[in-house]
């Protein structure tokens, strides 16, 4: 119930934010003329190229991590191998 409280309450919140920001302003590309956008939509397309990016970010790290975890065990197997390590990073 509490849960189901909360999901109204922001939906509620987000659509009167939506509709307070419906308006329309000018965007000012590089090139080219200033092009008109409401100003929802423009919030929310840079919400969603951060949300992407920081996607994007998080997946080459976990690419990392399970690159680093399948050579360590290599590693631990030669003496000194992990110190070699550690000296290359």
């Amino acid at each position: 119930m509490t849960r189901l409280i909360l999901a109204v309450a922001v939906t509620i919140a987000l659509v009167v934010f939506a509709m307070a920001n419906m308006h329309f302003v000018a965007l000012s590309l590089v090139v080219g003329q200033p092009v008109q956008i409401r100003l929802i939509f423009l919030l929310m397309s840079c919400f969603l190229a951060g949300v992407l990016s920081f996607w994007f970010l998080l997946m080459v790290r976990k690419m990392r991590v399970r690159r680093r975890s399948a050579k360590a065990p290599a590693a631990r197997e030669k003496p000194g191998g992990l110190e070699e390590q550690l000296d290359l990073e």
